[in-house]
């Protein structure tokens, strides 16, 4: 979903075991990391990275959705985990 809104940079890459990406509203440019702190900056969350100021409004509570979904998923799958333990453990 976010890779749409980026575009890879190869020529500031030269030199550097890290692919460097460039937001397509605000020109930030990020050196490695992954694609969550990129949605981190489109959705303009507190934490890790700086808020987009030029993302559109829709781009922005598609990345909220998107990252409010990951953590859901997260969260079942160590209740889904935790509950195998517990009835693998009898």
């Amino acid at each position: 979903m976010a890779w749409g809104h980026r575009r890879e940079v190869p020529e500031l890459s030269v030199g550097c075991k890290k692919t460097k990406l460039v937001c397509l509203y605000c020109v930030k440019v990020f050196v490695g990391g992954d694609i969550n702190r990129f949605k981190q900056h489109l959705a303009g969350t507190k934490g890790e990275v700086e808020q987009c100021s030029k993302c559109p409004p829709n781009v922005r509570h598609q990345m909220l959705l998107n990252l409010q979904g990951n953590v859901e998923k997260k969260r079942r799958a160590r209740e889904m985990k935790a509950d195998f333990n517990l009835y693998s453990a009898k």
